[in-house]
């Protein structure tokens, strides 16, 4: 994330090719952190200022990787062997 960039803006430039014109690749999987991570931003900047400066000084650093992202951000319930139950 380049310095004087917000975190909001730098995922909306990531993954919204219209806002920016650049298409950017990456998998399904990494998307949803993508996702995951703007909702965040976006609700922290509402309910919680301080946490938002907090996310985004560690981002500056190094964004989460896959493992630590989701065991910190995005529990997953079931697994392909053993699915949650419809309509839970």
């Amino acid at each position: 994330m380049r310095q004087g960039v917000r975190l909001e803006e730098a995922i909306i430039a990531a993954t919204q090719p219209a806002v920016t014109g650049r298409q950017y690749e990456f998998s399904c999987y990494r998307a949803a952190e993508y996702l995951v991570l703007l909702g965040l931003t976006q609700e922290a900047k509402i309910v919680n200022p301080t946490y938002l400066k907090e996310l985004e000084a560690q981002c500056r650093k190094q964004v989460p990787g896959s493992d630590p992202f989701h065991t910190t951000y995005a529990y997953e319930y079931g697994t392909p062997d053993n699915p949650i139950p419809m309509h839970d």
